[in-house]
C-alpha cells in the first residue's frame, strides 16, 4: 500500500481544524498528516497511528479545557455537597445547576475567543460539560458506595443515566455554542499592545 494514500479519521481531523486558528490550520494539521502518513502509519499501523493521532487531537483540545479544569472540580464537587445553597438547579439533573451552566458557557467563550470559530465553544461546552459530570458522578459514588452496584441490581438505571447523560450533554453543548457566539462577538484574544504617548 502507498502511505500518502493513507487517511486519518475524518472526524478527529475536522476536530483537530475546529480547534486551531485560522492560521495555524494548514501548518498544523498539514505536519501532523505528513507524520501520520510517513513515519506513524508506515511504522505500527492503522491503529496504533490513529491513536497517535487522536492523542494529538486531546492535547489540543485539553489545552482548551486546562485553564477551567480548576472551575470544573469545584463545581462538580459542590454538585456532591448535600443542603449546598450553591446547587440551585432548575432540572433536578445532576450537572445543570447554574454554576454548572455558567461554565460551559465560559468555556465556550473562552475557546471561541482564541480561534474565532463558534464550533470550537461547542467543543469546548461540551468536553468541559463531560469532564464536570464524570467529577460529579464520581463525587456521588464515592459518596454512597451503594450506588456503585444498583445499575447491576435494576439495568433499567442504565438507560436513565444514559438519558440523563444526553440531558446534561445537549446542555453544554447549547452553553458552549452560545459562549462560543459572545466570544466570537467580543473578537479573538491578543495580548494588550503597551502604547507609549
Amino acid at each position: 500500500m502507498n502511505f500518502e494514500d493513507a487517511f486519518l479519521p475524518r472526524w478527529a481531523e475536522a476536530i483537530l481544524r475546529s480547534l486551531l486558528r485560522p492560521s495555524d490550520r494548514e501548518s498544523i494539521s498539514g505536519d501532523l498528516l505528513e507524520e501520520y502518513r510517513a513515519v506513524q502509519y508506515p511504522k505500527n499501523g492503522r491503529l496504533r497511528a490513529d491513536v497517535w493521532y487522536l492523542k494529538h487531537v486531546s492535547s489540543v483540545l485539553l489545552h482548551f479545557i486546562w485553564p477551567l479544569l480548576p472551575a470544573a472540580v469545584l463545581v462538580g464537587l459542590l454538585q456532591v455537597m448535600h443542603n449546598n445553597p450553591w446547587n440551585h438547579s432548575p432540572i433536578p439533573v445532576p450537572g445543570l445547576t447554574i454554576f454548572h451552566g455558567a461554565l460551559y458557557l465560559g468555556a465556550g467563550c473562552f475557546a471561541s475567543r482564541r480561534t474565532g470559530s463558534i464550533r470550537t465553544g461547542i467543543l469546548a461546552g461540551a468536553v468541559t460539560c463531560l469532564f464536570t459530570g464524570a467529577i460529579t458522578m464520581t463525587g456521588v459514588v464515592a459518596g454512597s458506595p451503594e450506588l456503585y452496584a444498583a445499575p447491576f441490581s435494576d439495568p433499567f438505571i442504565f438507560v436513565i443515566l444514559s438519558v440523563i447523560a444526553l440531558i446534561v450533554l445537549a446542555v453544554g453543548s447549547v452553553a458552549g455554542a452560545i459562549g462560543g457566539m459572545i466570544g466570537r462577538w467580543l473578537g479573538p484574544s491578543r495580548s494588550r499592545e503597551v502604547r507609549t504617548s
